[in-house]
């Protein structure tokens, strides 16, 4: 009888997985999992902005990112375009469609006012695209927990990163759009009803294996 064999780190993020489960749910292999698919996904941004700054000339303004308002993207973001439609429907597509929606939410980071092809932040939506793909299969790998810590960690590393490269100035709130408080108020119901959501169905799959284990129970 043949043993099956784990796949490796490398052949797990190959993208012909990008939609499968990961083989390992471990904290130390999610977080080097997550470390691939990043810096992927920023050696990609970087490539695509040299090309639109140096091939076109666009050099496209960041609007001012906050330490509170990314490090509460991870409960807001995660729970609202992963966890939710996740644990609603137990469809990998469902959350891939919902995860696009807000993927292209991060071309239009710019400061530009007025909405401008050349302009768009192409780069921030590669980052997003990539990033994902690691999101999804996190949260599908019944590890979404992990995708919230790993989100708001990823952008707590890139606000020091940009503070100390001058893109972007260290500022801890800044008062546009929806503020860190707002944010929060919204992010907590977020958080309660996906974990209500993840024990239905937790619920839901005990019962069902017990209606199989025992057919004639009513």
């Amino acid at each position: 009888m043949a043993l099956n064999k784990s796949l490796s780190l490398i052949e797990d993020f190959h993208p012909r997985r990008w939609l499968s489960n990961f083989e390992n749910t471990s904290m130390g292999y999610l977080f080097k999992m997550g470390f691939l698919y990043h810096i992927l996904a920023i050696g990609v941004a970087f490539a695509i902005g040299a090309i639109q700054e140096y091939g076109f000339g666009y050099q496209v303004p960041l609007p001012e990112f906050p330490l509170g308002a990314l490090l509460l993207a991870g409960p807001f973001e995660e729970t609202l375009f992963f966890g939710i439609p996740f644990y609603l429907t137990n469809n990998h597509y469902v959350v891939l469609a919902v995860g696009t929606i807000w993927a292209i939410f991060h071309v239009f980071n710019t400061d530009i006012a007025t909405f401008s092809f050349e302009y768009l932040s192409y780069p921030n939506l590669a980052v997003a695209i990539i990033s994902l793909f690691y999101s999804l299969r996190t949260w599908t790998s019944g590890k979404g927990w992990f995708s919230i810590l790993f989100h708001s960690l990823y952008n707590a590393v890139a606000f020091i990163v940009m503070g100390l490269t001058g893109e972007n100035p260290w500022a801890m709130t800044v008062d546009r759009g929806i503020t860190e408080i707002g944010m929060l108020i919204i992010s907590l119901p977020l958080l309660g009803i996906t974990y209500g959501l993840y024990h239905l169905r937790k619920r839901r799959e005990f019962k069902k294996i017990s209606i199989t284990d025992n057919p004639y129970e009513m």
